[in-house]
């Protein structure tokens, strides 16, 4: 494993980092990794571009490497890259997954990111679901994916809520529809209920979702702490563990 890589992940992302601490196989955590540190890397496109045209390019620019690395081709030096070398050209990660995760995060580029709720959900499956199905059947192949869907969009509410927290306005990621719901009711006391009533549902859904196995549950493990953004690292790391220890978000 890249320690630069896992260092990175530790500081950007301590969640997602303490889950992979518990994922036994070394080559597959490495892959992991990887593939998380990619994900920091798409999610830093939009909060970086000038515009969304700057925006975009970027998002080529990264398609275009994946592209290149999947064939076998030299990609680029930058270390997310060359960690996820042999895992393409060995097609443990399909190109076709995360070429679908760079397209959802084209939603990143617009202000707000989504119409309605719904195409906030389809954001959430195609950019946390997709990048937890590949871990999850990176660590156990014979786990099924539809059971991590709940979870992972739970983590990706959290993930939002974390780089947006909805207060003094509207977050940039609220659907246009909580927007006018809000402005219809005088304030943002109706969005966040839309918001509450959201992650009170996915929560329910994902403790009640089939089991994962001790080898897979790891990848979904951060849902657990999606609705826990004050704690420090020891109660985190603690929640973390019951929740690996029980086999449940």
């Amino acid at each position: 494993m890249s320690e630069e890589l896992d260092v990175h992940l530790k500081g950007a992302d301590l969640d997602r980092w303490l889950a992979t601490r518990f994922m036994a196989d070394a080559q597959a955590r490495s892959d992991v990794v990887a593939l998380y540190n990619l994900d920091l890397e798409l999610a830093a496109v939009a909060q970086r571009a000038t515009n969304p045209l700057t925006g975009e390019i970027r998002f080529a620019w990264w398609r275009e490497r994946l592209e290149a690395l999947t064939a076998g081709r030299p990609g680029a030096d930058h270390p997310v890259l060359i960690a996820l070398a042999p895992a393409l050209a060995g097609g443990r990660f399909a190109l076709a997954a995360l070429e679908d995760v760079v397209l959802a995060r084209h939603a990143e580029l617009s202000d707000p990111w989504f119409e309605g709720e719904a195409d906030l959900d389809r954001y959430l499956d195609a950019v946390d679901g997709a990048v937890a199905v590949m871990a999850v059947t990176r660590l156990d192949p014979a786990a099924d994916p539809a059971s991590v869907a709940a979870a992972a969009r739970l983590a990706g509410l959290g993930r939002l809520l974390r780089r947006a927290p909805p207060s003094g306005g509207a977050a940039v990621w609220w659907p246009q529809s909580w927007r006018d719901a809000a402005a219809s009711a005088g304030g943002e006391a109706e969005a966040l209920r839309h918001l509450d009533h959201k992650l009170s549902g996915l929560s329910r859904t994902a403790r009640a979702a089939a089991r994962l196995s001790p080898a897979g549950f790891p990848a979904i493990a951060h849902a657990s702490l999606a609705l826990d953004h004050r704690s420090g690292p020891l109660v985190r790391r603690g929640r973390m563990l019951a929740a690996i220890v029980a086999g449940r978000i």
